[in-house]
């Protein structure tokens, strides 16, 4: 629930960035432009493996860097809220609702969780930490991490694997078609 709520948090601030931030709004549309720029030009099957292969190793990161008591997993979850939350505003403005949840429910259905899940485990991992760091932590951080590593290859992964495969070769269908 902690990641949904700063998930939130990050796109509602996307949002009014985008709406009320002209000079950071074209910052932002140039460098997502230049982002999606590089994707677009490759082949659907490299395309599905550089993006599971992206997402796969920031979820990791998320993962692992969350026993650094929590912080990057929080401004990885705010980070990509605001980017969507400004995506997505502008993209409803400019294509209309239709278009934007063709082009994002499809993989987002297995894509959004999988990284929830990275990021909520990474904050475990952080809250983990803290007791350590305070003393009051009976639980053995490696441990944990091994739990949640073995968490991660078992149901992170094939939902990352799976929407990168949507994402790759079903939505760019969607959305021309």
């Amino acid at each position: 629930m902690t990641s949904v709520c700063i998930l939130a948090g990050g796109g509602l601030l996307g949002a009014v960035a985008k709406s009320y931030a002209p000079d950071t709004s074209r910052y932002f549309d140039e460098n997502i432009a230049g982002f999606v720029r590089l994707f677009r030009a490759l082949p659907k099957l490299e395309l599905a493996a550089a993006i599971f292969l992206n997402n796969t190793i920031k979820a990791l990161l998320v993962t692992v860097g969350g026993a650094a008591l929590g912080i990057l997993p929080v401004i990885f979850i705010f980070a990509n809220g605001a980017a969507v939350g400004f995506v997505l505003y502008g993209s409803i403005q400019s294509q209309g609702l239709l278009t934007v949840l063709l082009a994002i429910l499809p993989h987002g259905i297995f894509e959004l969780p999988a990284v929830l899940l990275a990021a909520s485990m990474g904050l475990l991992l952080g809250n983990y930490s803290i007791k350590k760091l305070f003393g009051s932590g009976e639980t053995a951080i490696g441990g944990e991490l091994a739990l949640a590593l073995k968490f991660f290859v078992r149901i992170v992964v094939p939902l990352l694997f799976i929407a990168a495969l949507v994402e790759a070769f079903v939505t760019s269908v969607l959305v021309k078609g």
